[in-house]
């Protein structure tokens, strides 16, 4: 179900505790008495001046209407033109994903299963050394080989650069059958792991970090524009081989009687979220056009616009759709 008034379908922030200073020097005290409570409050602003600035003032709703106007991106009827896309993870069988992780502890495995790895819609391989667990639904592979960790005894080999890593990952989706025109431009890092002797006295470790795995991720494009909740995950040893994979993919859809709504209607929705969640004056408003899926399990996804605000530790992220409801949405 979405709801009509505003879908939070991708809400992973959440409020977080601000200072009630304030609140609290307004208490009523005895006039010319200074309680504890008040000197401590005295005390915190005069050391850390900067704790009651976190705070801010609440914001009005015209000026929040200012703020979400000036980050709220333009659409049109391309963003509902989303294509067909195939369910590859129904059409790949755990002999072949061995074969192209060219991963002979996983082949044995599958052998060894004979055939009997699917169960509602799901596969699980598993041995010592290597698990795998598709999900057809989902769009959904979780793959590891425990042997391809990192280890001293590879240590002194470079890792493969960030090239080489991009096309492994990169070919390795296209091969399940994931469309070349949904890959962005991964993102690569460096997992880093430091060992050594702990200093007592400093509480440090004496070790130089080492390079453990390439790191790469994939985050899913449709229309120019990302697929939140869909993307691909690697890590590349040593040896040029996956260590593990995570593959979140599913077929994608969108509700037919969707029909777009007005850049001022979803604006305002908006500002009434952050109206209700007391957005202060040192805030920050950023907001970007995307796919949210409806449900958790769900392949009908909804275009939207997500908004991430900040305005102290925690960022709040929460989407609007610039579609309206349809009629099935309360049933």
């Amino acid at each position: 179900m979405r709801n009509k008034s505003l879908y939070q379908g991708m809400f992973i922030g959440c409020t977080a505790l601000l200072l009630c200073a304030a609140g609290a020097a307004a208490q009523e005290e005895t006039p010319g008495v200074a309680t504890p409570n008040r000197q401590m409050l005295q005390e915190r602003v005069q050391v850390n001046p900067q704790l009651l600035a976190i705070a801010g003032k609440p914001l009005q709703r015209e000026a929040i209407l200012g703020l979400v106007a000036e980050q709220t991106p333009s659409w049109n009827n391309t963003i509902l033109r989303v294509p067909n896309t195939k369910a590859w993870a129904t059409s790949v069988d755990p002999g072949k994903l061995a074969e192209l992780l060219q991963d002979d502890d996983l082949a044995n495995a599958v052998k060894r299963a004979d055939g009997k790895v699917a169960i509602d819609g799901r596969t699980m391989v598993q041995s010592d050394a290597v698990v795998l667990r598709v999900d057809s639904a989902a769009g959904g592979l979780r793959y590891i080989n425990r042997k391809r960790t990192f280890s001293e005894a590879v240590a002194d080999r470079p890792l493969p650069d960030e090239g080489v890593a991009k096309r492994m990952a990169g070919d390795f989706l296209q091969q399940i059958g994931i469309s070349e025109r949904q890959l962005n431009d991964p993102l690569v890092n460096t997992q880093l792991a430091i060992g050594g002797t702990i200093s007592d006295a400093e509480n440090k470790v004496s070790g130089e970090p080492e390079e453990v795995y390439r790191l790469v991720t994939y985050q899913r494009r449709i229309n120019d524009l990302p697929v939140f909740g869909s993307r691909a995950q690697f890590a590349v040893n040593h040896q040029g081989q996956f260590q593990r994979a995570r593959v979140t993919w599913p077929s994608i859809k969108l509700d037919t009687s969707d029909k777009l709504v007005s850049k001022n209607d979803v604006i305002a929705r908006a500002a009434d979220f952050l109206v209700d969640h007391g957005m202060k004056s040192n805030g920050e408003i950023t907001a970007q056009l995307g796919y949210v899926p409806s449900s958790e399990r769900s392949n009908v996804f909804v275009p939207s616009v997500i908004y991430t605000m900040n305005d102290g530790p925690t960022p709040v992220v929460f989407s609007v759709p610039v579609v309206s409801p349809s009629d099935r949405d309360d049933e």
